[in-house]
């Protein structure tokens, strides 16, 4: 008898220590030395894997306080972090590598016409906007997201809202210069609005890109391969 009470104080332990299933809440995720999240109103702490956009609890329960100490899972404080390129998706939109890990980034404050949206078609400019993005992280030596604290640091898509830089520039700034971007999704005074909000009314005064009133121009051999497309779609 005492050694059956033995071995389920063990398998007990056991299960509490090792146990590695169960989605995490998005918002609770948290990254200093490792990425870390909780599952729910229990609020208890395990490591964070993600998986198919999905973050999963990985080992054994670390408590209900946050390993990362310096940082709230609701206050994003600015933090800054160095990521490298994965894949290119739209003018808005990436898949960035942050520590080792695949993440899809929404660039916050600005929207660009869209090229892959499910029931609309492609917009005019959504391709220049997404052919602009994806140069300018492809050919960056150095990109750097920043999360603002007075936005949420998920939407409900489970992307990272960011501010993205290409080597020191904004590029949610060059967007909007080259009129590829127009300023929204504002839903609070997110840090550089203002500075969106100046570029946008150059681009407006001088006409350009979406304030051109014109489509975009189309290259002859565009003219074509967008035909054949047609005629096979």
């Amino acid at each position: 008898m005492k050694k059956l009470v033995f071995i389920l104080f063990c398998l007990l332990i056991n299960i509490n220590v090792y146990a590695s299933s169960g989605s995490l809440k998005s918002e609770s995720i948290v990254t200093c030395d490792e990425t870390y999240g909780y599952h729910g109103s229990d609020k208890h702490y395990h490591k964070a894997v993600l998986k198919n956009g999905n973050w999963y609890a990985s080992g054994k329960n670390l408590g209900t306080n946050n390993p990362c100490s310096n940082t709230s899972s609701n206050d994003n404080s600015n933090q800054k972090e160095t990521v490298s390129f994965y894949e290119c998706v739209d003018g808005d939109t990436a898949k960035l590598k942050l520590n080792n890990q695949i993440i899809k980034v929404r660039f916050l404050a600005i929207d660009t016409p869209e090229t892959k949206h499910p029931t609309k078609k492609e917009e005019p400019y959504g391709k220049e906007a997404s052919d602009f993005t994806c140069k300018q992280l492809k050919s960056a030596k150095k990109i750097t997201i920043e999360y603002d604290s007075n936005s949420d640091k998920y939407d409900k898509y489970d992307r990272h809202l960011v501010w993205i830089f290409v080597d020191d520039n904004l590029l949610q700034k060059l967007l909007i210069k080259e009129g590829l971007a127009e300023v929204d999704y504002l839903y609070d005074d997110y840090k550089y609005t203002d500075i969106l909000l100046e570029e946008e009314k150059y681009a407006k005064e001088n006409k350009v890109g979406l304030w051109s009133g014109e489509e975009p121009k189309t290259s002859f051999f565009e003219k074509i391969s967008n035909f054949i497309k047609k005629i096979f779609a």
